[in-house]
């Protein structure tokens, strides 16, 4: 096999797939001084453990202290805004796949502070249906589109974490998700709006392999390694997801400090249809 070579401050995410992989203690320092997030796959090829940077800022103490010190009705404002962002991509998303689509707009309206009434899941119970067909059910542990998802979602995960370690946040002091054995409970709430992201390219991926069935082989893996390469846009500027999720996770370090109260989300999902 030929050796390749590619310099670390190239890397944003790096996944580890095969059970030969050996790497040095020197690889793994430089990784983390990099700001690199290694993610680390089972045996079925789906992600198990995220390994990101404890520190990645110089103001790491004082970002750590914002957010413990930061109240409830904050954190319920800024996961409303999620919420809402979330469904908007979902929408956007099932536009362009679906005859059907579904008006976000009431839906929108009605997530308030915190989401006590979960619009979050009244929207997911119209939005799976439409988007992946009436028999499909969402759950781990399954094969074909749900192993696909997982593996979409996983690697949003480490985007958003390393973006996290990048700010100074700390990505196990979640604002929705606070599972104590969650220890990237704020990545998990900051890519909420990412996902649609991948519920489209496993929509494509089903419709080409014409089964819900299929394997997770390389070549779907590769395809969703595939999702950390496009573009978003937030304010209107277009931008690569690396950056616009960056942005959006400096935002939410703003909000925190108190140095601004509007959380700035991107838009992920693009409006017009590619290869669908």
């Amino acid at each position: 096999m030929d050796e390749v070579t590619a310099p670390l401050e190239d890397l944003g995410v790096l996944v580890l797939d095969h059970p030969a992989i050996h790497l040095s203690f020197a690889l793994l320092r430089e990784c983390a001084k990099e700001n690199i997030a290694l993610i680390v796959n089972d045996e079925h090829h789906l992600p198990v453990g995220i390994l990101s940077p404890l520190a990645g800022h110089s103001l790491h103490a004082q970002s750590l202290h914002a957010q413990v010190a930061l109240k409830a009705p904050q954190g319920k404002r800024l996961w409303q805004a999620i919420v809402k962002a979330k469904i908007r991509e979902q929408a956007k998303a099932l536009a362009l796949v679906s005859a059907h689509p579904i008006n976000e707009v009431e839906y929108v309206k009605k997530v308030v502070s915190g989401d006590p009434s979960n619009i979050e899941a009244q929207f997911a119970k119209l939005y799976w249906p439409k988007m992946m067909g009436s028999g499909f059910r969402r759950g781990g542990h399954q094969g074909g589109v749900n192993a696909c998802l997982d593996y979409g979602y996983a690697l949003l995960r480490s985007l958003c974490a390393r973006a996290l370690c990048a700010t100074g946040l700390h990505p196990a002091l979640g604002l929705h998700h606070r599972n104590q054995y969650d220890a990237h409970a704020l990545a998990d709430d900051l890519m909420e709006p990412l996902r649609p992201l991948a519920d489209l390219e496993a929509f494509k991926i089903r419709v080409e392999k014409e089964s819900e069935d299929f394997e997770l082989d390389q070549l779907v893996r590769h395809r969703l390694l595939g999702l950390l390469t496009g573009t978003c846009l937030l304010n209107g500027a277009q931008m690569p997801i690396f950056v616009g999720v960056e942005r959006y996770a400096a935002s939410l370090k703003q909000v925190i400090m108190g140095e601004t109260k509007t959380l700035e989300i991107p838009e992920f999902v693009r409006h017009q249809s590619e290869n669908l």
